[in-house]
């Protein structure tokens, strides 16, 4: 009866999803509680079902100290019809081997999870069966069926369901538990309940509950439902509103006072509330028990149709016996009958709804959709952590599409006056809480590992392992894209004419800016880019949270009323105290020979894993977009450490994006574009500003190494970005910079100053774009029979160290050596389509960059002459970084 949830969640093994229904819902208990519990089971996925009135009542109060709501977990508000209440609770924890539901009485505060006397019935797929879990699974949908802004939860849903079934025992006993829920429609909650009984007139009827009518209506209905021959009431006078008048106007009833007591760590016994609710009827040597959020009252037992609670029990069949010891036995009577209450009568219920509410928001696709009611509420403006957004006419029939700010947190409608402003609402980022990161064990492995004190080489290459075992594993296409589903059509497109006078790359922000991380240690930065790509939990806040000191106070001094019975579950207040910093791990041991050398076989096989077929051909594209942001996260921290030399990080890169945008031929190219020549969607399933920052930022910690690597890197990735340049732009552009701000903070090395860094990263960035289209266009000018021609008739007969030379199908590469023009003569070259390419050219066939325009092949009638100025710059900085051919040591 006394289950403890937190216990449970610790406990459990195997754990993929989580979903917690509630009536009142503490943020911060949330955060401080389940979250310290969840921290030790890898990264889940979890969603939360509460009352949007009491949700956004508690977010008002706790918001500013809330971090990854919207964002690593969601919370659903549901809202009912004026005067009634979304009133169940319930825990599911589903994973492929265990699966488990907890239907009960307490709502997710510290009093209905720790402090108060609740029930709680566990149901175990291996021993119920799938049953019951279909039944919660089906009373959730059809509380959600007419949300705004639901779409996403069908799935949410269907994929839990799927998880509890496979550890379904399908042979289940004959007196399975049965869920009984009512979502706001239907028949009354008593009804069901009567059907599902199944029993005769007679016997004990037992009634436990902290709320009652005033007139005690519901008790009446309950006795005439099942004419017992005796009525039995558990009756704590802490917070009931059972009263003398319910006695008058129920004839028969036998009071019980109970016990519910506490000691606290001083020995101090106290009272505690009792919010348990459960419903048994007794008839020989059986009995039947109905437990979980149902009052004794109408709104919650004898409403029908669209108005009345959401409310959900579950019935257990049981020998009497076992009821009378396990149960009554829980809630020992009083030493003394405690005095029954004269309450005045209820006041008329008042719907206290405000004017304005908003029900929904979420960012999806670069979009923000609001939704709100009444729908016919006029809406002046949108006001956003980001600023004030204009919805001018969008903002009618309930809901709002507007183009998304970045970093969005919460929203708040603008009514025609200040008085008729909605409440604030958090806003769901939809990329962030679809990712499933407990299928990705590196993120798991990270999370572990990226802790001050702890972060070493060691510690990196133990993350390393796990990333190669998991990129090794194949994975179906499971969020594959829906037909008839818009993609974003804010993703992928290039913004605007890069070679415009006007145009600039957009600004780097530093990460700390505006406030947004606070940026401790080393370790601490990875540890925010880690929560902001890939919604990880963050290691819960140091403090302790403090329970408020007038919680000890009987809570009834308030009459609850019957709509908003959870008055007692307040939200649990913390004390401010300022974090411990940690301390960064400066101090580093050299690696000895053997390290160095396990370490160089670890990024062998990094290398051959993100160069193989299968890795791209045989894995979904959500699964290659993580890996890759992955991979530049690990590569471009052991750059920084120096566990990877800068000639290492620059091979590693080329030969990696060789085989990623170019390798093959100029018509195959790379892995990227064959998959989306079978697939012509999965290049767009890839997108994200994360992945585009994870990309420019492995770019742009590569290039650390100066000279020719770094030049050669800089012409891979112009190729790069002209194969698919929708690649880097994920987002919008101001999107994108704000994750590789992030990105660049979590990666620079202890010496290097942050502006300067970000000046830097700014111009590769205005370059390594411009150079792309600029070489894409040369290659959109010239078709294949035009560069026969060019081979043919160039008149220069001198090829000199550092000509770019462009070999048609076989793609890029660069002279390493002064010499003839000649028909036979080899020629050492560098390849940039596949740098592990080692075979010469023949001399005659090259045709250099540098000679196509000094004999003006393409005129400026061609092309624009920003973009014959760009290639004559490539030309050159090619040429002044290879002039020296001793300066290049890459392999022979």
């Amino acid at each position: 009866m006394r289950d403890s949830l937190l216990e449970a969640i610790s406990k459990a093994s195997g754990i993929d999803e989580i979903i917690i229904v509630t009536h009142n819902i503490d943020f911060l208990f949330l955060q401080a509680f389940v979250f310290e519990k969840l921290k030790s089971r890898g990264s889940l996925k979890l969603t939360v079902f509460a009352d949007a009135g009491c949700a956004l009542e508690s977010y008002a109060a706790q918001a500013e100290l809330l971090e990854g709501l919207g964002v690593r977990y969601r919370v659903v508000p549901v809202a009912m019809q004026p005067g009634f209440r979304f009133h169940p609770k319930a825990l599911l924890l589903a994973g492929r081997k265990s699966a488990q539901l907890f239907i009960g009485s307490g709502n997710l505060t510290y009093g209905g999870w720790i402090d108060n006397a609740e029930v709680w019935t566990r149901l175990e797929a291996s021993t119920e069966g799938i049953t019951p879990f279909k039944a919660f699974v089906d009373f959730l949908r059809e509380c959600v069926t007419d949300l705004p802004l639901a779409d996403r939860l069908g799935e949410d849903l269907a994929r839990a369901l799927a998880l509890a079934a496979l550890s379904a025992n399908p042979n289940v006993p004959f007196r399975e538990a049965i869920v009984v829920g009512r979502a706001g429609n239907g028949q009354p909650m008593l009804e069901a309940i009567r059907n599902a009984a199944k029993v005769q007139p007679g016997g004990e009827l037992f009634v436990c509950s902290p709320y009652y009518d005033h007139d005690g209506e519901a008790l009446r209905a309950l006795q005439e439902a099942f004419a017992p021959a005796r009525t039995n009431v558990l009756f704590h006078p802490l917070g009931s509103t059972f009263s003398r008048q319910t006695l008058a106007r129920n004839s028969g009833v036998e009071v019980h006072s109970i016990a519910v007591q506490r000691v606290n760590d001083k020995g101090v016994v106290r009272d505690a509330f009792c919010h348990a609710k459960f419903y048994a009827i007794v008839q020989g040597d059986e009995a039947v028990v109905f437990s979980g959020s149902a009052n004794c009252s109408a709104a919650a037992l004898l409403v029908a149709g669209a108005r009345g609670n959401a409310e959900l029990l579950v019935a257990r069949r049981m020998p009497a016996a076992e009821f009378r010891a396990e149960w009554l036995g829980e809630l020992p009577q009083a030493e003394f009958e405690a005095p029954i209450p004269e309450l005045p009568p209820a006041a008329d219920a008042v719907d206290r709804e405000p004017l304005l509410r908003i029900v929904g928001a979420r960012v999806e696709d670069g979009r923000l959709h609001i939704a709100y009611t009444p729908a016919d509420t006029p809406v002046a403006a949108c006001e956003t952590n980001q600023g004030i957004l204009q919805v001018g006419e969008l903002g009618a029939n309930g809901a709002i599409e507007v183009a998304a700010p970045t970093l969005l947190r919460w929203v708040k409608l603008r009514g025609v006056s200040p008085d008729k402003d909605s409440a604030t609402c958090w806003v769901d980022i939809e990329e962030k809480l679809r990712f499933s990161p407990r299928r990705n064990p590196v993120v798991d492995e990270l999370r572990k590992k990226v802790r001050p004190g702890a972060w070493d080489r060691a510690a990196w290459e133990d993350v390393l392992n796990v990333f190669l075992k998991h990129a090794s594993e194949r994975f179906a296409d499971s969020g594959r894209h829906r037909p008839g589903r818009e993609m974003n059509p804010k993703r992928g497109v290039l913004p605007g004419d890069l070679f415009a006078a006007a145009y600039s790359i957009p600004h780097v922000r530093h990460a700390n800016a505006d406030g947004l991380v606070t940026l401790l240690a080393t370790e601490r930065s990875i540890q925010v880019l880690l929560e902001g790509w890939f919604a990880i939990p963050a290691d819960p806040a140091e403090d302790d949270p403090q329970k408020d000191e007038d919680a000890d106070d009987p809570p009834g001094s308030e009459e609850p009323s019957t709509e908003n019975d959870e008055a007692v579950d307040r939200p649990t207040k913390f004390n401010k105290q300022k974090k411990s910093k940690a301390a960064s791990n400066g101090s580093r041991k050299e690696d000895s020979a053997s390290d160095s050398k396990r370490i160089r076989k670890v990024l062998g096989k990094l290398r051959d894993t993100l160069r193989s077929e299968a890795f791209y051909l045989q894995r979904s594209a959500s699964f290659v977009s993580a890996d890759l942001q992955l991979a530049s996260i690990l590569l471009a921290t052991g750059r920084r450490e120096g566990w990877i030399t800068p000639q290492e990080m620059a091979d590693l890169t080329a030969e990696i994006w060789g085989a990623m945008f170019l390798q093959h031929d100029t018509t195959h190219g790379g892995w990227l574009a064959i998959r989306e020549r079978a697939d012509p969607q999965y290049v767009s399933e890839l997108l994200s500003p994360s992945l585009s920052a994870a990309l420019l930022g492995w770019a742009f910690r590569a290039q650390d190494c100066g000279g020719t690597l770094a030049t050669r890197l800089q012409l891979i990735a112009a190729l790069a970005a002209a194969r698919h340049p929708k690649v880097w732009w994920g987002g919008t552009p101001g999107e994108v910079a704000q994750e590789l701000s992030l990105y660049l903070e979590a990666t620079r090395r202890r010496e290097q100053q942050t502006e300067a860094d970000i000046v830097r990263a700014e111009q590769l960035w205005q370059e390594m774009m411009v150079f792309g289209e600029a070489l894409a266009a040369l290659q959109r000018e010239i078709s294949q029979e035009d560069w026969r021609v060019l081979r043919d008739n160039l008149e220069s007969r001198f090829l000199v160290a550092g000509d770019l030379l462009w070999q048609n199908r076989a793609g890029w590469c660069i002279n390493l050596a002064t010499a003839k023009r000649e028909d036979k003569t080899p020629l050492r070259v560098l390849w940039l389509n596949d740098p592990l390419n080692r075979s010469d050219i023949v001399a005659g066939s090259a045709v250099p960059l540098r000679c196509v325009l000094e004999e003006r092949w393409i005129t400026r009638d061609q092309m624009q002459t920003e973009v014959l100025g760009t290639l004559n710059a490539i030309v050159r900085k090619t040429q002044e970084a290879f002039k020296e051919i001793d300066s290049w040591h890459g392999p022979p």
